[in-house]
């Protein structure tokens, strides 16, 4: 296909409505289009050295059909007619490697996963300093010093931030997560804790695995919704259960809710402005008394 900047890549849509093969058809094109955005600024960014939402387009995004039986979308970025030869080989070359890492850092940044915006930045900060010609031609030099990348991905991430939550749409809603470059090395995951943080206003982050102990005062067996009562707290907290068990009778969730019984569980929160807004439930176990 001419002017293809990389071999096309999977955008799978996975869980949930996807687990029938299909989608709600609203969120699905505004995660498209955020997607769209989301390539075309990053890009921008690698050709040009613009951080801007709005610029010189350099490429096409093109969705093409899902696989049969499946909504894995063939993602194809695809060269402006005649902007291809308007840049040396290695430009383009070390394009197919970074840009995969600076989605992950801007996807990380949002949701405020630092670990991984650091591992990230370190990939980016490794392929540039041996692509010396790129950072003197393109950026200056400013992509080979780890602070000038930390502030790339925050501007980028800033300039972004709508593209991103639109990416998102529909995971939590109609899907249970969304994986770019799918079963690839590159594969970033959006779950549902990702999301939400993409989504909202203000400063968001997912913070690490832990185990609590906990009370079930409510659970949607359908949606997942839940208030627990942890341990020590007072007021409860709102959750979403995302272990598949819940839809299995008799669970460890329906029973500790009718039993007033206490659970460990196995959760992952989404902090806004230092509090737990949520917690992501993925596993219960009744505590052996």
């Amino acid at each position: 296909m001419v002017g293809l900047l990389r071999e096309p890549f999977r955008l799978a849509y996975q869980g949930g409505d996807a687990d029938n093969h299909t989608i709600d058809a609203l969120y699905l094109g505004q995660s498209l289009v955020g997607t769209a955005r989301l390539y075309n600024s990053v890009i921008r960014w690698h050709f040009n050295g613009i951080i801007a939402v709005a610029g010189p387009q350099q490429i096409k995004i093109h969705a093409g059909p899902p696989k049969d039986g499946s909504l894995f979308y063939a993602i194809y970025l695809m060269m402006v007619h005649g902007k291809m030869a308007m840049y040396p080989d290695f430009i383009i070359e070390l394009g197919k490697l970074a840009i995969p890492e600076v989605i992950k850092a801007l996807i990380a940044r949002r949701s405020g996963q630092e670990k991984i915006v650091e591992k990230a930045v370190d990939a980016m900060l490794e392929m540039y300093r041996r692509h010396d010609e790129f950072a003197r031609e393109v950026h200056r030099d400013h992509v080979t010093e780890k602070k000038s990348l930390y502030g790339l991905v925050e501007r980028l991430a800033k300039i972004n931030r709508r593209s991103l939550a639109d990416m998102s749409a529909p995971v939590g809603r109609s899907v249970k997560q969304l994986q770019h470059f799918e079963g690839t090395q590159e594969q970033i995951t959006v779950d549902e804790p990702v999301a939400e943080a993409l989504r909202s206003t203000g400063e968001a982050k997912v913070g690490d695995v832990q185990k609590l102990s906990a009370k079930i005062l409510g659970v949607d067996t359908v949606t997942g919704a839940a208030k627990l009562l942890i341990d020590g707290n007072v007021k409860p907290t709102k959750a979403k259960i995302t272990d598949p068990s819940l839809s299995v009778a008799e669970n460890v969730y329906t029973h500790a809710l009718d039993t007033h019984s206490t659970v460990e569980l196995t959760a992952k929160p989404v902090l806004k402005d230092g509090k737990v807004a949520t917690l992501y439930v993925s596993d219960a176990k009744n505590v052996k008394l």
